[in-house]
């Protein structure tokens, strides 16, 4: 683009015409002005070449494994120990308390024993069982699912609180329970005129109550 100035008109056409500038710009839009490319500025400097990364890993299923641990639970009751015969929920308070790995506490069939008993650490280097069984364990026979219809030969215990029936401790190990119905019967948090009832609880019936040091190892409830 460029400005071409207009010749000024005589002066005898400003006196006719009164105040005019005397210049006037035209804009002139040249033909070669407007084929011609416009200015080129510097070259835009060039970055490094972009890299592929790998290519994206579909995700696999997961492969179902083989058990990597075996544990043996063939039901061989100690021998050798103490048997202690339990009838009343003091008597297995003391037993569970005072045996040790290889002796047998035995509870009365169709009895309850009502509390929180807590399961000490005992030492145990040969880890030897404590079994706490039913009297009547042999109508309770190995591999047979038992039923509410086995009650009468089980011994029962009962929990009357948010404790646990069977507290295990830290360092526990190698205690089984066979042919025994561990239940609750806790008055606590329940609201039964509640629209609707709330029930009552326990936070579980055998169990650690927090972090256990060191981890309870080897419980087993049979049966």
């Amino acid at each position: 683009m460029r400005l071409v100035p207009v010749r000024p008109a005589p002066r005898s056409i400003w006196r006719n015409l009164g105040w005019v500038a005397p210049v006037a710009l035209t804009l002139i839009i040249s033909t070669s002005c407007a084929n011609s490319p416009p200015p080129q500025g510097p070259p835009l400097a060039q970055g490094p070449p972009l890299t592929q990364g790998p290519p994206p890993v579909p995700a696999s299923k997961p492969v179902a494994q083989l058990p990597q641990v075996y544990l043996d639970t063939t039901w061989n009751p100690p021998t050798g120990g103490t048997t202690w015969a339990v009838h009343t929920a003091a008597q297995l308070a003391n037993a569970i308390a005072n045996s040790v790995p290889g002796d047998t506490i035995v509870l009365d069939a169709g009895v309850t024993y009502v509390g929180s008993f807590q399961l000490p650490a005992k030492s145990n280097p040969n880890n030897n069982w404590i079994y706490v069984m039913s009297s009547a364990i042999a109508n309770l026979p190995p591999g047979t699912r038992v039923s509410p219809a086995n009650v009468p030969s089980m011994a029962t215990i009962v929990t009357t609180g948010v404790a646990a029936a069977f507290q295990v401790n830290g360092g526990a190990n190698h205690w089984r329970f066979a042919g025994l119905e561990i239940t609750s019967a806790s008055t606590q948090g329940c609201n039964l005129t509640h629209t609707p009832p709330i029930n009552c609880f326990s936070y579980f019936l055998i169990g650690s109550q927090s972090n256990p040091t060191p981890l309870p190892d080897s419980i087993t409830i049979d049966r």
